[in-house]
């Protein structure tokens, strides 16, 4: 769940786009073929969370893929030939069959819990996290049904995979490793004020971590490079706290950071911080799709209206698309 105060005090810069062709859904298919499916956050309370899907076979854009949907997307995942939707605010993940999205059902989880990330462990098993609760839930991909849970001492911000292992960033300001085997906390190590994000750098072996800081007293986010195997911090980028980020996208060898003033990136060997022209836009959530090299910018203007996703050609550094969406698209998921 995003930070919504803070996003509207930022604005949005135009950028010349290339049209996209718009099919209404309504529990309507994306058709078969290269696609790129997208999660639109929504605003907080007004259970207005869709699903869209740019099939790049046809070259067709597919919105508001079932309605109704829920409230407050946080997460999608493609899994076991199935799409997964977290809706923390609808304590529920709808899950989709990408062929045809009117064949969807939900997995509700027990009153007081709120889903926030869901990360397979094996081909049949994936865990998903509780925002508030200190539990993570079990769930099985073949019957799409929690069958258990575990303790692991605080709500969850974030969940990645490195080397076999589960980690995590969790509410008491630490960072939790966790055998996937045995389902419990296996090392845990404070990190900093507020983690958040967590990204793995398989290339490198290192875990990144964004912290947002604090206010009272101040002290400033950070970037945080962390051995997976200690959880011990081996290098690290202080973040002024006044510069928000909404989003850390790995891209292969660089890490692109989604600031509330537009985006940067990280050379994932050396550290090393610069501005790329190509993006003079404030963005709010993205992903990078290796395979098609393209990388997906969402916006969120002001969470009342629809945004857009601008589509980077990485090969020829160049704008390839951009895609009228539903309000604030920060999750997506490749299906082919």
């Amino acid at each position: 769940m995003k930070n919504y105060l803070l996003l509207l005090l930022f604005s949005s810069l135009a950028l010349a786009s290339c049209e996209s062709t718009t099919q209404p859904g309504n529990n309507s298919t994306s058709g078969k073929g290269d696609r790129m499916f997208i999660l639109d956050q929504g605003d907080f309370n007004h259970h207005n969370a869709h699903i869209d899907a740019q099939n790049w076979t046809t070259n067709t854009l597919t919105t508001d893929l079932i309605d109704p949907f829920g409230d407050s997307g946080n997460d999608l995942q493609y899994l076991n030939k199935k799409l997964y939707a977290v809706l923390d605010n609808s304590d529920k993940i709808v899950v989709i069959n990408p062929d045809s999205t009117a064949d969807h059902h939900s997995i509700y989880f027990p009153s007081g819990a709120t889903p926030g990330k869901i990360v397979a462990i094996s081909s049949t098993t994936a865990v998903v996290t509780d925002i508030y609760l200190p539990t993570m839930y079990v769930v099985n991909l073949s019957t799409d049904s929690v069958i258990g849970t575990f303790n692991v001492g605080a709500g969850q911000s974030w969940l990645a995979v490195l080397g076999g292992k589960l980690f995590a960033t969790t509410e008491s300001n630490e960072i939790i490793s966790i055998d996937p085997t045995l389902k419990t906390v296996s090392k845990e190590k404070w990190i900093g004020e507020n983690p958040f994000e967590l990204a793995a750098d398989s290339i490198n072996n290192k875990l990144i971590v964004m912290t947002y800081g604090a206010y009272s007293p101040r002290t400033d986010g950070k970037i945080l490079w962390v051995n997976p195997s200690t959880l011990s911090v081996e290098d690290s980028m202080s973040i002024d706290t006044n510069r928000y980020i909404n989003q850390l996208v790995v891209a292969g060898s660089k890490l692109y950071v989604l600031f509330g003033d537009g985006v940067k990136v990280i050379d994932l060997a050396s550290h090393a911080l610069t501005t790329d022209p190509l993006f003079a836009k404030t963005y709010f959530g993205g992903y990078f799709d290796p395979v098609d090299n393209l990388l997906y910018l969402g916006t969120a203007k002001d969470l009342q209206n629809n945004d857009v996703v601008d589509v980077f050609d990485m090969s020829t550094h160049s704008l390839k698309k951009t895609l009228n969406v539903g309000i604030a698209p920060a999750f997506f998921a490749p299906v082919r």
